[in-house]
């Protein structure tokens, strides 16, 4: 299902991101949960790098700390591992 905004979500029954009602997540969630092997931590966030909701490709989806805005991006030490850390983001020009 694609959200009017362009997110797409996926039925996944028994997700612990699903939100009551229904079984949906989003899948750009799912993705980076794919790549992480593990279940998105409730700060944790995922941005889309070229601005576009419906892609989510893993090189365009960014795991991030909070909302969206200024803050930290999440970089794997270990590349591919569920070792990750906080990174400052640059300030954009």
């Amino acid at each position: 299902m694609v959200k009017t905004d362009g997110y797409v979500l996926i039925s996944v029954p028994g997700h612990p991101a699903a939100q009551s009602g229904h079984n949906y997540v989003a899948e750009h969630r799912l993705v980076m949960e794919k790549l992480l092997g593990r279940y998105l931590e409730p700060h944790e966030t995922v941005h889309h790098i070229n601005g576009i909701p419906g892609d989510n490709r893993p090189e365009n989806l960014q795991l991030r700390s909070g909302k969206h805005g200024k803050g930290a991006a999440y970089q794997c030490l270990d590349c591919g591992s569920h070792n990750v850390v906080a990174v400052k983001l640059k300030e954009s020009p």
